[in-house]
């Protein structure tokens, strides 16, 4: 059975407008200024700023506090959890059902020894595989989960390095199963972190996306809340699209 999710009148003349659309997408990725914006959109200022106020009146967007080191333009972000509706054609619609399959197949032979993690596991990626397959896309919802419980979990380490963190980040990934992970630090403000093993998405089928933005919203939300910066972590590797392991991009923010 064919499922279909159609917008409200309001929300489809909201993002009709290709401007609009654009922004919201930037923003997606992370706050930005009004500058910025209109230099990649290539559009005049005035206009982002006209098409800003309206997403600003449906509390879709927000300003946000400025970076310590430029307080001369405030940035926008979004104030609202976005939820993309997607169509799936019939060959990714088969792939994802055969990996739903395999779920199933995993919750009928638990053994008792393992049966609390593999039961999170399948269940977690059970819900994961059937709101894609219904073309639900949760990305920014479990992005904002994730990143929540990164934060509730800030007890559970210490206060200190980037360096410093990352080593205890590992303990606690390799401790509950989550996986094997292993880091770099590239830059004071860039960091690189590969996951092998993952419990989110080992094993699942090439669907060409990545698949564990939970992971990477309490990675986010954690760093965050332990060395008081702005981080943004984006996933740019996964079995989801054809790779035998997780990498995760780190981005920090003063």
């Amino acid at each position: 059975m064919q499922t279909i999710v159609y917008p409200s009148k309001k929300i489809a003349a909201l993002f009709y407008d290709e401007t609009r659309r654009g922004i919201i997408r930037e923003l997606r990725v992370g706050p930005k200024t009004v500058s910025k914006l209109a230099k990649t959109l290539k559009k005049r200022k005035p206009t982002i700023v006209h098409h800003i106020e309206i997403l600003k009146k449906e509390g879709i967007v927000e300003q946000k506090e400025a970076p310590s080191e430029d307080r001369r333009e405030k940035p926008y972000g979004l104030a609202s959890i976005l939820t993309q509706l997607e169509s799936t054609n019939k060959r990714e619609s088969e792939i994802m059902r055969m990996a739903m399959e395999d779920q199933f197949k995993s919750l009928s032979s638990l053994e008792a020894a393992e049966s609390r993690v593999k039961l999170f596991v399948s269940l977690f990626r059970t819900i994961r595989i059937s709101t894609l397959i219904y073309g639900v896309d949760t990305d920014e919802i479990l992005h904002r989960i994730g990143r929540m419980v990164g934060e509730a979990l800030a007890g559970n380490f210490s206060r200190s390095t980037v360096e410093v963190l990352m080593k205890e980040l590992m303990v606690f990934w390799s401790k509950n199963s989550l996986g094997e992970m292993v880091f770099k630090v590239v830059k004071p403000n860039l960091v690189e972190i590969l996951v092998y093993e993952c419990y989110e998405c080992a094993g699942m089928p090439k669907i060409g996306r990545t698949l564990c933005v939970f992971d990477a919203g309490l990675i986010e939300g954690l760093i965050s809340k332990l060395l008081s910066l702005n981080a943004y972590v984006i996933e740019t590797e996964c079995w989801g699209n054809g790779y035998q392991h997780c990498k995760f991009i780190i981005t920090l923010e003063a």
